[in-house]
């Protein structure tokens, strides 16, 4: 005798289809009725019975073999999957998120929460809420191990039942208008003037990768009917080859008579190939056009050398935020675009593919893990006086106020999706469950006007320390003592408190205000109280070091290798906030200190290649103590080289010390060609290359004329 489930969810499997919709459902039993449960519904084979390629499983317990970890479920993106089933202890939202957009019309995504005790589960409130919304919610369900079904009542009312399937009115291999635009505009790339790259944004299922798809195939055909024409050649690029999955798939549809490969289609005397992008960024490649998938998930400096090597390029991209790097395409990839190819063109396409518009699933996705997410409407930049500044309140958060209180948690979360390019569902999650983490915010009456995430660190129990010193592990929610220790030699940091701030944005419409400088302020002096030291880790280009220096935060560390998801070098701050505690100041001095004296001479091998501008604002910022007075003799030997009386050669050493005197003065963009020269030993052919100078002698007239400009 069949379980009543079984017709349940056939009837549901049926009303969902006709709707082009998916939904959750949540199941809570033991381990073997969960089991049963998804062998029922066709998600989980019976023993000794193949499983359905077309449905992924997220796991990595025991009970359920998993294709995806979280080691390894990116891969999945960009693919089409007839159903999900997820099970993570820790509830991997960023996974769930992710996976969730890869499931079509007409399935469903299975959340497990067996009752076993070995399954127990932290207390999580994030995974609460989560669940709490799926129970509340008509279109998703909760189903009890003992329980009868839930109503289906939400898929069998009768407007939900009627469609509005747009009518496919010769739109050729194309579902919808907005796909259609898109093909056109890819094929533009190729067909029409250079350094126009194309950036295609969409959510999940809109048919991003399908129309790559089908310009590439239309591209080929009309090459083939072209007897004189050169072979066509589209590169095809990814994070990973499996998020090719749909393309690959798409363009031997519409080309059947292609030879397919799982990294190459041939079609007649044109072809797409796919090559990885590290190959791409180090060397040129011939090719007709570059094309682009899932860019957010690629770090923004390779899409930049992306760009300056292919001069015919489409970006697609999803930028709501599931893979955590669609707002860096958005704010810094934008940026670079417009400087450099600034007739670029962008579409975005609204209108779903792969399911029907205001499918339950996304929907819910988005609400609950605050994805789009409304920001506060502020008053005009005007009215940023001192009588309105004067009004703000800043605040500290408790979880249980945010639980509380939806709309608040909604503006907080929306100000950390807009103004920081890695914010990603799991942020939420480490908000809502993370002891020590605290969250602060500087609003008026409008709203919130700055947010910042901070996590609480140091004083740890000294085994655990020992651990760490003696290289056996690594603690978590410690970055900054830890850092300190193992990379400064801070024998003494696990002593003291830190409050280390993770994010910190400001409302995009009132930047270059000092509000983002007032808040930090605010933040230091409420940290007093608890915290010995304020500090932070991030990306380092100049303007968000600058940020953090000229607000009296010091190095502590610039790592000696580029980061792989942002390119750039991190950079570790610190900010004694008990100045009045000696040991306190004491460390603080110790850490200064110790970063300056290496970093002039690690600026011909680790720092060699730290972007100039960086180098001129840290020797900026340097303590003027630590600075002894130029002898005079070496102001004797920078006098004779502005004058022309001896050789750059035999002044070089006396430059470099005028040099790092020098880079205390407001900064001039002319002071670059020197600081890669002097400083970091920069070959003459690197720095004529990069600054345009003709030659050795052009680059020695240069920096002949600048220092003379500053020598009476």
């Amino acid at each position: 005798m069949k379980h009543p489930f079984v017709q349940w969810f056939k009837r549901l499997s049926t009303l969902i289809t006709q709707q082009n919709h998916r939904c959750f459902i949540v199941l809570n039993g033991s381990t073997n009725w969960i089991k049963k449960r998804l062998q029922d519904s066709n998600y989980l084979p019976a023993e000794n019975e193949s499983k359905s390629a077309s449905v992924i499983i997220f796991s990595n317990a025991k009970f359920l073999q998993g294709d995806l970890t979280a080691l390894n479920y990116r891969k999945a993106l960009g693919s089409e999957n007839e159903g999900l089933v997820f099970f993570d202890q820790d509830f991997n939202i960023d996974a769930l998120a992710a996976l969730s957009g890869t499931i079509t019309a007409g399935n469903v995504c299975f959340i497990l929460i067996p009752t076993e005790e070995e399954f127990e589960q932290v207390r999580s409130n994030f995974k609460t809420r989560f669940i709490e919304n799926i129970k509340k919610s008509p279109a998703h369900f909760f189903i009890e191990e003992g329980n009868s079904n839930p109503s289906l009542e939400y898929y069998e009312s009768a407007a939900q039942i009627k469609l509005a399937k747009e009518e496919q009115q010769s739109l050729g291999s194309c579902i919808t208008n907005e796909q259609k635009n898109a093909v056109r505009l890819i094929e533009k790339v190729v067909t029409g003037h250079r350094n126009r790259p194309l950036v295609l944004t969409a959510d999940r299922g809109r048919g991003k990768s399908s129309a790559l798809a089908i310009a590439a195939a239309e591209l080929m055909q009309d090459y083939a009917n072209i007897k004189q024409a050169s072979p066509l050649k589209i590169i095809v690029t990814a994070p990973d080859i499996d998020n090719l999955s749909v393309f690959f798939k798409r363009l031997a549809f519409c080309l059947p008579e292609g030879k397919t490969s799982k990294s190459s289609f041939t079609f007649k005397r044109s072809s797409v190939i796919f090559i990885p992008v590290d190959r791409l960024t180090s060397e040129s490649i011939d090719n007709s056009v570059l094309l682009v998938d899932e860019a957010a998930a690629i770090p923004v400096y390779q899409l930049k050398k992306l760009l300056s090597r292919y001069h015919r390029t489409v970006f697609a991209s999803t930028v709501h935020g599931y893979e955590g790097a669609g707002r860096g395409f958005t704010l810094k990839f934008y940026k670079i675009l417009d400087t450099h190819t600034p007739d670029w063109k962008h579409l975005h396409i609204e209108q779903p593919i792969r399911w029907a518009k205001h499918d339950p699933l996304e929907q819910f996705m988005f609400d609950t893990c605050l994805l789009k997410s409304s920001l506060s409407q502020l008053p005009s930049l005007n009215s940023f006086d001192s009588k309105y500044i004067d009004t703000l309140k800043f605040q500290q958060h408790r979880t249980q106020q945010l639980l509380e209180n939806e709309t608040l948690l909604n503006q907080l979360f929306a100000t950390l999706v807009t103004a920081h390019y890695q914010t990603k569902p799991s942020d939420l999650k480490l908000i809502l469950d993370n002891a020590n983490v605290r969250i602060f915010s500087l609003c008026g009456e409008d709203g919130v006007l700055a947010v910042a995430l901070g996590i609480a660190e140091g004083r740890c129990d000294e085994s655990l320390v020992n651990r760490v010193k003696d290289n056996q592990r690594r603690l978590k929610d410690q970055f900054l003592p830890q850092s300190l220790l193992t990379h400064c030699g801070i024998e003494n940091a696990f002593e003291f408190k830190f409050l280390r701030i993770v994010r910190i944005a400001v409302h995009p419409n009132i930047h270059a205000h000092g509000i983002g400088s007032l808040f930090l302020d605010k933040i230091s002096k409420h940290a007093e109280r608890d915290y010995d030291y304020l500090g932070a880790s991030f990306g380092a280009n100049k303007e968000v070091l600058n940020y953090w220096l000229q607000n009296e935060f010091k190095i502590a560390r610039i790592g000696f290798k580029r980061d792989k998801a942002s390119g750039e070098h991190s950079a570790l701050v610190i900010k004694a906030l008990e100045t009045k505690n000696s040991a306190v100041s004491q460390l603080f001095d110790e850490v200064d200190q110790a970063f300056y004296r290496s970093f002039s001479y690690l600026l011909t091998d680790e720092y060699s290649q730290l972007a100039p501008e960086l180098v001129w604002l840290v020797l900026h910022f340097q303590n003027s103590r630590y600075l002894q007075e130029l002898p005079l003799q070496d102001k004797q030997a920078i006098t004779d080289f502005a004058t022309k009386r001896r050789l750059y050669s035999n002044c070089a050493y006396s430059l470099h010390l005028w040099l790092i005197h020098h880079s205390r003065m407001p900064f001039d963009q002319n002071v670059l060609p020197l600081i890669e020269r002097i400083l970091q030993k920069q070959s003459v052919a690197t720095v004529c290359e990069k600054y345009g100078f003709t030659g050795k002698k052009a680059l020695n007239q240069h920096l002949v004329d600048y220092v003379q400009s500053f020598i009476d």
